[in-house]
């Protein structure tokens, strides 16, 4: 899949799933370069790391996708990088290592928090960022969890562009 097509082309629905209080920032600059992710399993990471940006955000706010190419050094190949950038309070520290885990969450219930998932009787079972990460490492690629130097959380996305 062309990782800026696909993204550009569902900026839209990631707008509409974040909510009319969030804006939604697409910047592409480049990665019109094919990767080992279908464009289904590049929508299920997408819709999982907004979803959980506009449930820690109930009050509004803003979230920034970014993509770019980072060009290959001796002995790798080159990467496109995807960044989801929030202005959201942030993911704890103590959650930081645990957060791809699965079943990890932060949230009971209908509280907003920094987990995915919901389960029966809307109960969160915290499986989007575990499945986000096994989507993304079976293309070949990692996903990273940081918070922003001012507020908010950082999702940073490398993925091998495919040689063809």
């Amino acid at each position: 899949v062309s990782l800026a097509g696909e993204l550009l082309a569902n900026r839209n629905l990631l707008a509409a799933l974040a909510g009319a209080a969030i804006a939604v920032t697409v910047d592409a600059e480049g990665g019109a370069r094919p990767v080992l992710l279908t464009g289904e399993d590049l929508i299920r990471v997408l819709v999982n790391l907004v979803k959980n940006a506009a449930e820690a955000m109930p009050q509004g706010g803003g979230i920034h996708l970014g993509l770019r190419e980072r060009r290959a050094e001796v002995g790798s190949k080159a990467t496109l990088v995807l960044t989801l950038e929030d202005n959201g309070p942030g993911i704890a520290a103590k959650a930081l290592k645990k957060i791809f885990d699965s079943g990890y969450t932060t949230r009971t219930g209908n509280t907003k928090g920094s987990g995915s998932g919901r389960g029966p009787g809307g109960a969160h079972r915290g499986l989007g960022l575990s499945i986000t990460r096994s989507i993304l490492e079976a293309a070949g690629g990692r996903i990273h969890a940081s918070n922003c130097a001012s507020s908010g959380a950082r999702f940073e996305i490398e993925l091998p562009v495919r040689e063809m």
